[in-house]
């Protein structure tokens, strides 16, 4: 398994597959628009990166965690949290459902952190989920609160990188 920077424009339709499952969306529905904008966006702005960049505040950078073979199992975005300044925002963790409860999501998070650090001087990081949040818990991740936010309850996570 490795993560890496998610930049093949050919697999776009095999990403967001996986993006999906972060936003409870079912493999045999259309995503909605909302969502294909905002992840071609974001993919847009990771392939016109440098090797070595900043995450900064706007724009969203996508990585993908894949098999040795290249197969897509994970993704996960990360930018800097308009909100509280100076802290990473993560987004759209995903784990393809047959990959599930194997140890690929702790590592995908764990490597998540990892490039925080490397791209940036954040010493914490902040991420939302609809769904339940034992997993970002068993990621070293401290439950922050909640909110209930467009029918929808939202639980924010958080972990000090320093």
């Amino acid at each position: 398994m490795y993560l890496e920077r998610f930049i093949d424009k050919q697999k776009f339709a095999e990403y967001l597959d996986v993006v999906k499952l972060a936003d409870d969306i079912e493999k045999d529905q259309e995503p909605p628009l909302r969502l294909v904008n905002e992840i071609r966006k974001a993919l847009d702005y990771t392939c016109s990166l440098a090797q070595n960049y900043d995450l900064n505040i706007g724009h969203w950078v996508l990585y993908a965690l894949r098999t040795e073979t290249g197969e897509i199992i994970g993704t996960a975005s990360i930018t800097e949290d308009g909100h509280f300044g100076q802290w990473a925002q993560i987004e759209y963790v995903a784990i393809r459902q047959d990959f599930q409860n194997k140890g690929f999501g702790q590592f995908m998070m764990q490597e998540i952190f990892k490039e925080i650090r490397r791209h940036s001087n954040f010493d914490c990081a902040v991420l939302t989920t609809v769904g339940g949040g034992k997993f970002y818990e068993k990621c070293g991740m401290s439950f922050a609160g909640e909110v209930n936010f467009n029918a929808r309850l939202r639980r924010f996570y958080v972990r000090r990188l320093a």
